[in-house]
C-alpha cells in the first residue's frame, strides 16, 4: 500500500504544478491508474478504518 500512496502523491504533485493545464499522455494513463487504486476494495477498507479510528480520538471543528 505504501508504494501506491507514494505514487498517488507524486502524481498529485506533478499535475498540481502544471500552470497551463495541459497533461501529457503519460499523465493521463497515471491518472487512470490512480482512479483504479482509489476505487479498489483495499483503499475503501483503509479509509473506513481511519474514519473509525479518528472518530473516537479526534474532535473535528468545521
Amino acid at each position: 500500500m505504501r508504494l501506491n500512496m507514494n505514487k498517488i502523491l507524486d502524481i498529485m504533485a506533478d499535475t498540481g504544478s502544471r500552470a497551463d493545464g495541459v497533461f501529457e499522455e503519460d499523465s493521463q494513463i497515471d491518472i487512470a491508474t490512480v482512479q483504479d487504486m482509489l476505487s479498489s476494495h483495499h483503499y475503501k477498507s483503509f479509509k473506513v478504518s481511519m474514519i473509525h479510528r479518528l472518530r473516537f480520538t479526534t474532535d473535528v471543528q468545521l
